[in-house]
């Protein structure tokens, strides 16, 4: 209702977080889970990739460090693998975990002609397939290096984990004549409270602790959606753990 009586038109953005905003959990589970199966990975990176997540992310030099270690096993693959390894994972696994209840809100801004925006710090052959599906064109990313159609294991740039999402979102803001102050942002995670503040029409859609602590702080709508089973970022540490021990 807030959305359909509120201001219209291309001008007005609303930026979306990906895992825990519009699919329940974490979808970079499922890659994880299909190069384990097909056999592609191997037993150090995944060991990293492990200890790395057990560490946990708590600055933005811990996420780095993993996102750095994650993407590495990604080497020598061309990009049409991994688009063509996301439109199979969206179509048989992470479609069913969409949340309906995100998708009618962003067929409600896209009924008001605002632009819509897709925020993650996912690469984009992780949320591409969801993206068409749901009719969003501009999608906000992860980058990785590229050369001649092939990556190179290597981050090109700002992973958009915490201020690399906000300032992301604002720079969005900037070059397509956006009107913060009429717009909107949706998160799950308290990492997230900056980007959120850059729209004046932020919402706490299923926030974790930090993130409910803070919008009751600050008086920001909480919107709870029902869970769809997937593992969550706790989960798949916990499955990471049992691989790596089996490996080693």
């Amino acid at each position: 209702e807030r959305v359909r009586t509120g201001p219209q038109g291309p001008e007005v953005a609303a930026f979306f977080d990906f895992d825990g905003t519009i699919v329940h959990g974490f979808s970079g589970v499922h890659f994880f889970r299909d190069r384990v199966l097909a056999g592609k990975v191997s037993a150090s990176e995944l060991a990293a990739t492990m200890i790395n997540g057990i560490r946990g992310t708590e600055t933005e030099e811990d996420f780095e460090r993993f996102v750095a270690i994650a993407f590495k096993a990604w080497r020598g693959h061309t990009e049409e693998e991994l688009y063509e390894i996301g439109r199979r994972l969206f179509m048989t696994t992470i479609a069913g975990h969409l949340y309906p209840e995100a998708w009618q809100l962003i067929g409600a801004h896209q009924n008001a002609g605002h632009t819509v925006v897709i925020a993650s710090s996912a690469s984009r052959y992780q949320i591409q397939a969801a993206g068409d599906a749901l009719g969003v064109e501009h999608i906000l990313f992860t980058p990785l290096e590229v050369e001649n159609g092939v990556l190179t294991g290597r981050v090109d740039g700002k992973s958009l984990w915490r201020s690399g999402k906000a300032e992301a979102a604002r720079n969005f803001i900037e070059t397509h004549g956006i009107d913060a102050e009429a717009s909107y942002t949706y998160s799950n995670g308290g990492e997230d409270v900056e980007f959120l503040a850059v729209a004046g029409n932020p919402t706490a859609t299923n926030p974790d602790r930090t993130l409910t602590r803070v919008a009751i702080e600050r008086d920001w709508p909480i919107m709870r959606f029902r869970p769809r089973g997937t593992p969550g970022a706790r989960e798949l540490v916990r499955t990471a753990a049992a691989y790596g021990g089996m490996f080693g």
